[in-house]
């Protein structure tokens, strides 16, 4: 989001230049200074106007952005110590309009540490017979990313869902999960996209709801 950001901006700057160089020597230097200044503020105010539904959460181990015109105010719903070290942490993260709550969790710790702590509820882990990572399930196939915390990666799991009927399926549901590490903190998504529309229409159909994830945790620290 950021980067999409800068890079209008950058379009725009580049621009004024030629729009001055037009107007050459036929308008007053302060009318040709108004008018570039003008040009330069437009992406600006537009860059504002769309990110006034995210909002920032913060406390004393994690922050991130969150949309907040869909998700409540997220609320940490636990912790827990190693040694009398606070070491993990749940922030639930609850759609205004839905059951269902997606959550992150903070390990102050790397990665292989974290997962391999069995009593903290989190959706990754490391495999014992490979040593490798697994994120949700052990068939998931894992998507590397980084952001500027550190390193991450991310599946696209069927999951548990429940129609509007109230019936619930093992695997009617579609999840996103997420896990990004720099070595000393480790943070992970959980959350919940929509009915399984499998898995081949999955990233078009549930595009905005995926970038909106992905958004998220790619502004966690």
């Amino acid at each position: 989001m950021l980067s999409s950001l800068s890079s209008k901006d950058n379009r725009f700057i580049v621009g004024a230049p030629n729009v001055y160089n037009t107007l050459g020597s036929k308008m007053p230097n302060l009318a040709k200074l108004c008018i570039v200044i003008i040009i330069l503020a437009f992406p600006i105010c537009s860059a504002g106007r769309g990110l006034t539904n995210w909002a920032l959460f913060h406390s004393d181990n994690i922050s991130f952005f969150y949309p907040a015109s869909i998700y409540e105010v997220p609320r940490i719903e636990g912790r827990r110590s190693v040694d009398g070290i606070n070491m993990f942490g749940v922030v639930d993260v609850k759609k205004k309009y839905a059951d269902f709550v997606d959550y992150i969790t903070v390990c102050n710790d790397g990665i292989t540490n974290c997962a391999s702590h069995e009593e903290f509820d989190k959706p990754y882990w490391i495999e014992e017979a490979s040593g490798r990572l697994v994120l949700f399930n052990p068939t998931e196939k894992l998507f590397s990313f980084v952001t500027r915390f550190g390193s991450g990666y991310e599946a696209f799991p069927i999951c548990a869902w429940i129609d509007n009927r109230g019936v619930s399926s093992q695997y009617g549901g579609q999840c996103y999960v997420a896990v990004v590490s720099n070595g000393k903190k480790t943070i992970s998504l959980n959350g919940v996209v929509g009915p399984n529309v499998g898995i081949s229409r999955l990233k078009k159909a549930y595009k905005p709801q995926l970038d909106l994830y992905q958004r998220i945790i790619r502004s966690a620290e």
